[in-house]
């Protein structure tokens, strides 16, 4: 009887899961139009299509900013009481400032410098603060808003073993730490046996190249690189900003400014903007306007100069 009971349920079974293939071979295909379509690949979200770039911004309640956290004081990473490394500096001020203005969030979007240009000339970020200049080159990419800064000038940054004078601290007038002796002339760096290092994609590259041109040229994807490179015999000199230059001076070991300058023009610094954005540009230009007529860009520098002066104390253990 136990035997009889068993095949029967085998039975069973067996005509229940023939019944459930046949169903499954008779089904016809699900028609292609009944799929679901493949998400939209776009920078700007589903919702805010057929927006302007400023109507998207406020629709989403955040301002998107790409920014290089490695040129102090203007953008840079500083470890606060209780570890917390944050990105400040005088341009992350400005973009929060703007973001402000908007009435949205800022979202602050670290990258190489490099990466920095391609998010605007892209349109992946809404704004692109980075110390920049504009440049012809960059204007066929990209828009500008007005200037919120001056450019400091170009020096040259070496390892301290390649100096000619004993350091003697000096006040350079550009709020860094020192700057210091070294060679002469800059006929001494422009010769095919120096290799001089700037960033990649930088101004400071385009002006090392033109006015060193007999120098054998390298680049960094980030400051820190070119720093490395000097520090470990890698290249002769790095063309950098002598506020920057300074600052880095401050923290580090090894390395020196010289009291030579490039004769590169200054330029001012703005803040990137995607092209054909003529409203956002608009915009971001009125916003800028007002925090110079009311005067805090200048609390922002003394505040994050001091803050980065600090840190570097700090680092060094003075």
């Amino acid at each position: 009887m136990k035997r009889s009971g068993f095949v029967a349920g085998i039975l069973v079974i067996l005509t229940v899961f023939a019944a459930l293939f046949a169903a499954a071979c008779a089904r016809e295909p699900e028609p292609a139009d009944s799929l679901p379509e493949p998400e939209p690949a776009e920078s700007v979200p589903a919702d805010t299509e057929g927006l302007s770039r400023l109507e998207a911004i406020r629709a989403k309640g955040v301002l998107t900013v790409a920014t290089s956290p490695d040129y102090a004081p203007y953008e840079y990473r500083i470890t606060r009481d209780g570890g917390e490394s944050v990105i400040d500096g005088i341009d992350i001020r400005l973009a929060g400032y703007t973001a402000s203005a908007l009435g949205v969030r800022l979202e602050i979007v670290p990258m190489p410098f490099e990466e920095v240009l391609e998010s605007v000339r892209k349109g992946t970020c809404d704004l692109a603060v980075a110390a920049l200049a504009p440049t012809a080159e960059r204007a066929e990419e990209m828009d500008f808003s007005v200037a919120y800064e001056t450019k400091y000038p170009l020096g040259l940054l070496i390892a301290e073993r390649d100096s000619e004078d004993i350091p003697e601290e000096t006040d350079d007038g550009s709020g860094g730490e020192a700057s210091y002796g070294g060679p002469d002339t800059l006929e001494d760096f422009n010769t095919p046996e120096i290799t001089i290092c700037s960033v990649s994609g930088s101004s400071e590259n385009r002006y090392a190249e033109e006015l060193l041109p007999e120098a054998k040229h390298v680049t960094g994807e980030k400051i820190s690189d070119c720093i490395a490179m000097i520090q470990e015999g890698k290249a002769d000199a790095f063309v950098v900003d002598i506020h920057t230059g300074s600052d880095y001076v401050a923290k580090s070991t090894g390395i020196i400014m010289t009291d030579l300058t490039l004769d590169a023009p200054s330029g001012d610094f703005c803040l990137a903007i995607p092209p054909r954005e003529n409203e956002f540009r608009e915009q971001i230009n009125i916003i800028i306007g007002n925090m110079l007529d009311e005067g805090i860009y200048d609390s922002w520098s003394e505040e994050c100069i001091g803050q980065v002066k600090a840190f570097n104390r700090r680092v060094r253990g003075g």
